[in-house]
């Protein structure tokens, strides 16, 4: 027996560095050879072992059926097999095999567990090896409260007393492999690893440097104990395999590739053993750990090595699962891991256990994500499996809503089984609609990135929940935004605002008012990383806070206190983009003019004014993209009218003043090309130094003031009006078309002529116009002083006009004001009319 078990250590460690070579290095004839070498020692023990069992138990017999008073005279003659058994056992242990001396150990304590061909180098990392079971023991575990030390690693709450166990265990030489890997399993439970696993999880902004100076402890720790674990995966359970490969995930420790491969290697028989809740979490687990065999849609479709036996073994079990079927593998199958696990022949014959009840909804949603993580292809029949399994967890989430009054424990289940679903192709969009029709209720109970999955879900499958499942969304992850990473709080944005833009009407009030905190802890989350975002980012997300409502409600004191925290992140966002660290570009480089006058406007709408420093490297980026421009027409300047008037007129809605700079500069380039602008962006330009209240230097107006006249006759009322109220706020004089001296500007009309041009357009406009227009440009008219007899007089001063312009129409006010008094009434009965 002591020659079988060193010839099987010996065949098994072979067998696992066979497996461990790169794809096409080695023959499957050799590796079919080896597994059938391997199979029939196997066999060969556990015959062995039977027999042993049934003498034992023959020898039992007659001494269980003597009077309880003997019991104690017997005791000799019962320890008298046990001795022989002691005897043998000393008598087989060799050192070739040192597997064999833990004979001590609890039996069936460990399914699956192999002896190892490397003992040698686990007494020098003082890692005792396990003796290897029988194969009947291998689909069940024991529970494990008779070992002291796991205890003793289960109540470890930080990651000082656990690191001082390992260490006395080490030295004592009592550290097993089961140990080791309970060390792993525990490290993000304890404290430290668990701020640990939430920085790595969540601080993906961050950088590593940084990560590893905050938890270099944690880090260190677990990276010191994989090494010592790699030789001895093979001696571990499938759930002790699975926990630590997901705790490592979890902690985003640096796995070597060999220490992958012995994880898959070791994995590979013991899938079928896995339940759906560690299946899905080793199967997410593996991209993490090693990104380019796993996780992708290459390492997914690849039918060769051991990474696509293992994905073929990995369906398999989660088609199991899904379905409802325990794998209840053949003898042979039992016996031989290697074969049941599809490597080097073919795979086990699987039979279907008893009915199982639907799958869990949380079992649905995990192995789907592991699936879409894993970048697994999957079959027609595993599609299925998966469809049918979401129906039924659907339908009993429901089931479970509409009979209780509360929310039941699975409430989240479609919600969770549509967000994780939703990364498959092949699933319909049902779920997401069963998910957006779920009680809000449900929505609690997820966690914070389920929620944001969940959203993205049903953002991604074209179904739009409507105001109520909006608002309990916003009511579930307010309290827990702080826990979003700064791309998951813009995805949260980005599909509220996609929402928001398709409903034609405005939200109701319950849902803005369960919106705005929620706005508020995104924008504060934004804020705590600014230099991670984009100007497009920042522009998105300013965009999509205005369009949901962000900013004080007068009507309500608890937005007014919110008001400052909004405008503290905002203006923190903003001064990273206004700042250039080391010398560098500011984060305004290169943006688009528009990106920047609709940045003004969100802001507007937001209810937060912009600092000095960021309207300054905004007009930078405008004053650097008019000097790139050329050629001809209004866009050749590099700053379209439009672009400009946007942002001149945004920084007038708040009071302020452009730099002067930039306002001679662009009428000065502008001035060659004015004659071919279209009349309408003419009439902008004027308006907007209007509204600016600014003035460029002396003659710089006379083209613009040739070029509007011109174009007076073809402007629209609303153009003209707004054009007279730009000329009665600006106060022109005559220097500031024509210059102070004898210029090319002296043929420029004056702008007591330009006045009288354009309300010569919009005298015949005048009768039908409505109320509002007509008193705009009656107002415009008397503070420019044009009376209505057709003379036209500016501030007292006789009018000098040439021959390019007339005077204003004779008869022109008494014609406006025909039927003017019933526009006024008609306009003051309006708003009684739309509030009786």
């Amino acid at each position: 027996m002591a020659a079988d078990v060193e010839r099987l250590a010996r065949l098994n460690a072979e067998l696992q560095q066979l497996l461990t070579r790169p794809a096409g290095t080695v023959s499957q004839e050799k590796i079919a050879a080896a597994a059938a070498q391997l199979r029939e020692i196997r066999q060969r023990l556990a015959q062995q072992d039977t027999q042993h069992e049934g003498e034992q138990q023959k020898q039992q017999e007659p001494q269980q059926q003597e009077p309880q008073a003997t019991a104690a005279t017997e005791q000799p003659q019962l320890q008298g097999p046990q001795a022989t058994a002691a005897t043998e056992q000393q008598q087989q242990q060799e050192p070739e095999a040192t597997a064999a001396t833990e004979s001590q150990a609890p039996a069936a304590q460990h399914s699956g567990e192999r002896p190892q061909a490397a003992a040698q180098q686990a007494a020098t990392d003082k890692v005792v090896p396990e003796r290897p079971r029988p194969r009947e023991a291998a689909a069940t575990r024991a529970p494990r409260g008779e070992d002291a030390t796991l205890k003793r690693i289960a109540a470890c709450s930080s990651l000082r007393p656990l690191r001082q166990l390992y260490e006395q265990e080490q030295a004592r030489g009592r550290l097993r492999p089961r140990h080791v890997a309970a060390l792993v399993a525990r490290l993000p439970f304890t404290q430290d690893g668990a701020a640990a696993a939430a920085a790595a999880g969540v601080g993906a902004a961050a950088g590593a440097e940084e990560l590893r100076a905050r938890h270099g402890a944690v880090f260190d720790f677990g990276e010191e104990l994989l090494p010592v674990l790699q030789l001895q995966l093979g001696a571990l359970s499938a759930d002790d395999l699975a926990d630590c490969a997901a705790a490592a995930a979890d902690l985003r420790l640096e796995a070597r590739t060999s220490w992958v491969a012995a994880l898959v290697s070791a994995s590979l028989p013991r899938l079928r053993y896995l339940d759906a809740r560690r299946l899905a979490a080793l199967g997410a687990a593996l991209p993490r750990l090693d990104p380019s065999s796993f996780g992708s849609a290459e390492g997914g479709r690849r039918r060769g090595g051991a990474a696509g036996a293992w994905l073929r073994a990995w369906e398999a079990r989660g088609c199991e699962l899904l379905q409802g079927r325990a794998a209840v593998p053949s003898a042979a199958a039992a016996a031989d891991p290697v074969v049941g696990g599809g490597v080097g022949g073919d795979a086990p014959e699987v039979s279907a256990g008893p009915a199982a009840a639907a799958v869990a909804p949380a079992d649905l949603a995990s192995i789907a994500s592991a699936a879409a993580a894993l970048g697994l292809a999957p079959g027609e029949a595993w599609m299925s499996a998966v469809l049918t399994a979401a129906e039924a967890a659907v339908a009993a989430g429901s089931a479970a809503a509409d009979a209780s009054q509360d929310a039941p424990k699975d409430a989240a289940a479609p919600a969770a089984a549509a967000a994780a679903a939703a990364r498959l192709p092949a699933l319909a969009a049902g779920l997401a609609r069963a998910a957006a029709a779920a009680r809000p209720g449900g929505l609690r109970q997820l966690r914070t990135q389920g929620l944001v999955d969940c959203l993205v879900a049903l953002e991604s499958l074209g179904v739009d929940p409507g105001e109520e499942w909006a608002a309990a969304f916003a009511t579930a992850l307010q309290p827990r935004a702080r826990l979003l990473a700064p791309a998951s709080a813009l995805a949260v944005l980005r599909v509220l605002h996609g929402w928001r833009r398709s409903r034609p009407a405005a939200p109701a009030a319950p849902t803005a008012a369960a919106l705005r905190p929620l706005l508020s802890a995104l924008l504060a989350q934004l804020a705590q990383a600014p230099h991670a975002l984009s100007q497009s980012d920042v522009l998105g997300a300013l965009s999509a806070l205005a369009d949901l409502g962000l900013g004080p409600d007068r009507a309500t004191d608890a937005t007014l206190d919110s008001a400052g925290a909004d405008a503290a992140a905002v203006h923190e966002l903003l001064r990273a983009l206004a700042t250039a660290p080391g010398g560098e570009q500011t984060g305004l480089s290169g943006a688009p003019p528009g990106a920047l006058a609709a940045m003004l406007v969100a802001l507007r709408r937001i209810g937060v004014a912009p600092e000095g420093a960021f309207l300054s490297a905004a007009q930078d980026e405008l004053l650097a993209s008019l000097a790139g421009g050329g050629g001809a027409g209004g866009a050749a300047l590099g700053l379209s009218p439009g672009a400009f008037c946007a942002f001149a007129g945004a920084v007038a809605a708040f009071g302020y003043r452009l730099e002067q700079q930039l306002l001679d500069g662009y009428l000065e380039a502008a001035e060659p090309h004015l004659g071919r602008m279209h009349g309408r962006d003419l009439s902008q330009i004027m308006i907007t130094l209007g509204a600016l209240r600014q003035k460029p230097r002396a003659q710089l107006l006379g083209a613009l003031a040739s070029a509007l006249a011109r174009a007076a006759p073809a402007l629209p009322l609303e153009d003209l009006s707004g054009c007279l109220t730009a000329m009665a706020e600006l106060q022109l004089r005559r220097e500031d078309t024509q210059g102070v001296r004898a210029t090319t500007a002296a043929a420029a009309p004056p702008p007591s002529a330009l006045s009288a041009a354009l309300l010569r357009a919009a005298a015949p406009l005048l009768p039908a116009a409505p109320a509002a227009q007509l008193c705009e440009v009656l107002a415009a008219a008397g503070r420019l002083g044009l009376s209505g007899a057709g003379a036209a007089a500016v501030a007292g001063r006789a009018d000098e006009d040439d021959d390019v312009t007339a005077a204003a129409p004779s008869g022109w006010l008494a014609a406006a004001l025909e039927g003017a008094e019933a526009k006024i009434e008609a306009a003051d009965d309006e708003p009684a009319k739309r509030n009786p």
